[in-house]
Formats: C-alpha cells, structure tokens, sequence
C-alpha cells in the first residue's frame, strides 16, 4: 500500500504504488496505476518524539550546509517552499493549486493547517512559500532536515539543487505536473522504494544501530533512519523481543530486513522486507513484480499484488484484475490511468487540465 499522492490531471491522482504485505508500496505517481497491499495507514497527529543521540560528527550537510556545494541544509525548506510556489503560480489555475493541495487537506497530520490551505482559504503566490513550508516542516521535509542535522542520515545539496532546477524549467502541463509530483526529490507523496528514493538523502545505519521513523510515507515510517537495503527501524512491541508499528518520531533500533526467500510478516511482531521486495502471500519476500510489461487481456493482479504493468492499457486493479483497453474522451472513469488521455474530469475521461498555465 502507498500513502496518498499529489493528485494528478484534472483531479487524476494516481493509487497507490506496488507494494507488499510488509508494507513495501510507495506513493503513487500521477496517473500511476494502482499497488497492493501495505500496511494500515499511518495518520493521526505527528510523533512528538525526538530524534535518538546518534553519535558522532553531523554527516555531510549537516546544520552548516552542504560542504559539496549546492543547496545548504538550512536553506532547503525555504528554496524548496519559494520553488514550489512559484511553479504553481506561474503554470495553475485556481483548480489545479486545489487539486495539489488535496491530499494535504485531507491528511489528519496536517489537521492544524487546514484552514490555511485552498479552498478552505485563499491563498496567493506571497502567502504560499510559509504555507508550504509550515506544511513541508511536518511531512515530508522536516524530518529528513532533523534527521541530517543530527547526522543520522546524510544530505546532498548538489542533488537538491537539481531537482530544484527542474522544477524552475519544468513546461506547464504534464513536465510541471510531473515535477510537482516527484517523490524522488520534493514531491509531497513518498517515493515507490527501492531504487527510487529521495535523492538529496541517504541512510546508512545498519543493524544494531539508532533510529528514528520519518514522516515520509511507509517507507519512511517503517525503515526510518536505517539503510533500506538492509534494516528497517524496529520500535519495541508489547511483548518482549518483538517490533510494532508506531507513530513516525519514535525512536528505534536498526534489526535486519528480510532479503529474497526469508521471512516477513505483521504478527506476532513485524519483520519487513527489504526496500524493492515485496511479501508474497506465502509470508516471503521477493523480488516485485510490478515492473513486468503485460499486454492488453493479461492478468495483471492476484492475491492483492500487482503482477506486472499494462503496457497501452490500465489494470482494472480489484475488478477483472486483467489489462483493459484504455477509454476514449467521454467514458466513465475513476482514475486518470484507465484514460487514453491519462485524464479523468469530474468522472469522464478528457483533456488534461492540470496546471496548463495561467
């Protein structure tokens, strides 16, 4: 399961992103097709806990900035808040800043800024940098800025930068939609896992070591502070010996993530995947499916795990769970995906009108 996105075209955002019964899924890209699985949603108010004493130097870019050059640590939430405001401002309408900010006014963690937000309120170009960075300050930016201040995790300004620079010259329409989107660099949704992270940090702490969730998608919640590749962050359960999922901010230590053919499950205690495998329905993680091109009539679902992507057609995900012809302009549809156009208006496929330009 995935954590909600961004919204797409025309109010067409995408589902969530392939994931696993441990909770492997991503967030869903615009228009992206539908994942399985996940855990249960992680909302409610945000982990007041603090970071852990992780020990040792801040890493590279820590409160000073980044050493590398690029964008400073300390600088990041402002650049990325006055970036984003100004793509907005300069390629959306009123709907298209509405439909950017859906999934936000619907997260319960975001509750307190609610009322701030279109179109519970109006906002203009000035009043949105403090906006978003108030919004950005409690998911997702401002736990990675804690976590790389205390040298928990390490910060690349260099790559700030460049997703930065991309968002400046990203053309209305579907580049912009797609650089608002990006959760590889400061998209609201989390990136899918595995080879798609967030590029200006990385996390290296392996087993046996502190952790901290973030509030970044499950992703972010489950492997926290640890290196993804081979340890997810395990917060004490109720029993003794065991891991459970708690709120992000709770601190944790790294154990070992179950790599292709071991093991994982939720109960007694949670044992997680690795970051880009899933757990299959015999409680064992492998390798995801869900890149596997899959042509139109094919089963592209089973047991609540993608098995591969529709190429030019869309998986009628928990329906047929087969690869549909795409639907003209005019067809009933729920999600943007299932339309040639990649647009679903108001419940009919159509042309996109996401952030055409003002």
């Amino acid at each position: 399961g995935g954590a909600p996105g961004a919204g797409g075209a025309g109010g067409a955002g995408g589902a969530p992103g392939a994931g696993g019964g441990a909770g492997m899924g991503g967030a869903p890209g615009v228009g992206g097709a539908p994942g399985a699985g996940g855990l249960p949603g992680m909302g409610g108010a945000p982990g007041a806990g603090g970071l852990p004493g992780m020990g040792g130097a801040p890493g590279a870019g820590g409160a000073g900035g980044d050493p590398g050059g690029g964008v400073p640590l300390d600088a990041l939430l402002g650049a990325v808040a006055e970036a984003t405001c100004e793509a907005l401002y300069r390629c959306c309408d009123d709907a298209s800043v509405e439909a950017w900010f859906a999934p936000m006014v619907f997260s319960d963690r975001l509750a307190d800024l609610r009322d701030r937000m279109p179109p519970n309120a109006p906002l203009d170009a000035d009043a949105c940098p403090a906006l978003v960075a108030d919004i950005f300050t409690i998911q997702p930016l401002g736990p990675w800025i804690d976590a790389a201040s205390a040298g928990a995790v390490t910060y690349d300004g260099a790559a700030a930068a460049e997703c930065l620079a991309t968002l400046a010259g990203a053309a209305c329409g579907g580049p912009i939609g797609e650089a608002l989107a990006d959760g590889t660099c400061f998209g609201f949704g989390a990136p899918l896992g595995g080879d798609l992270q967030r590029r200006a940090f990385s996390r290296s702490a392996g087993v046996g070591e502190p952790c901290v969730g973030l509030t970044d998608g499950q992703g972010g919640a489950l492997f926290g502070t640890c290196d993804p590749s081979t340890a997810f962050c395990c917060t004490p359960g109720d029993a003794p010996d065991t891991c459970a999922v708690r709120e992000p901010g709770t601190p944790g230590t790294c154990v070992a993530a179950s790599q292709p053919g071991e093991a994982c499950t939720l109960f007694p205690t949670v044992q997680i995947c690795a970051t880009g495998l899933s757990c299959g329905v015999d409680d064992t993680c492998g390798q995801a499916e869900a890149d596997t091109p899959l042509a139109l009539g094919q089963p592209c679902a089973a047991a609540f795990e993608l098995l591969g992507e529709c190429v030019d057609s869309w998986c009628d995900f928990g329906g047929s769970d087969r690869c549909e012809p795409l639907q003209p302009d005019g067809a009933e549809c729920t999600f943007g995906y299932a339309c040639a156009s990649g647009a679903c208006n108001d419940g009919a496929c159509g042309a996109p009108t996401f952030c055409l330009g003002r």
